[in-house]
């Protein structure tokens, strides 16, 4: 038998023996194929890193300070607020406000509303599913008649 026509291996196995010449020339072709695109390419923002983050913080100290204004009179010592809840939902065609408190309540006390509209309101109904209550426990979401109107997210404060 012949040496031949034992061992057959097909065409696309068979390693093809090319010149530089070759090569070379289908490298030129790839190149040709890969041409960029005339759109703008556009790179998106890094995520500033530790060092980037520095470089920030003392472009801005270096920003000029502006001089603190004179009082005129007495300075006026403001109590620090305390947080009573947030305003979880608001139905305006009957002016009622749902607050989730975080910090228990009564009726007669003075909320201020701080958000778009800031106002201060003091507390005449309150109710704890569809019940007039006297005072409220935090955690719960009472529903408080208001005389404006107020959004989704504003911030309650103890007056």
């Amino acid at each position: 038998m012949k040496e031949k026509d034992e061992i057959k291996v097909p065409a696309f196995l068979r390693k093809k023996r090319r010149g530089k010449a070759q090569i070379l020339s289908r490298r030129k072709k790839k190149a040709k194929k890969k041409k960029p695109s005339a759109k703008k390419v556009t790179t998106k923002k890094r995520k500033p890193t530790r060092k980037r983050k520095e470089k920030l913080r003392i472009r801005k100290k270096k920003a000029v300070k502006k001089p603190a204004a004179k009082s005129k009179g007495p300075a006026k010592e403001e109590e620090p607020k305390k947080l009573a809840g947030r305003v979880t939902h608001y139905f305006d065609q009957i002016k009622v406000a749902i607050i989730l408190l975080k910090r228990p309540i009564k009726l007669g006390q003075e909320l201020k509303f701080e958000g778009e509209n800031s106002f201060k309101h003091s507390l005449t109904s309150m109710q704890f599913n569809h019940q007039e209550i006297k005072s409220a426990k935090k955690g719960q979401e009472i529903g408080v008649k208001v005389k404006k109107t107020v959004k989704a997210g504003d911030i309650v404060y103890l007056n």
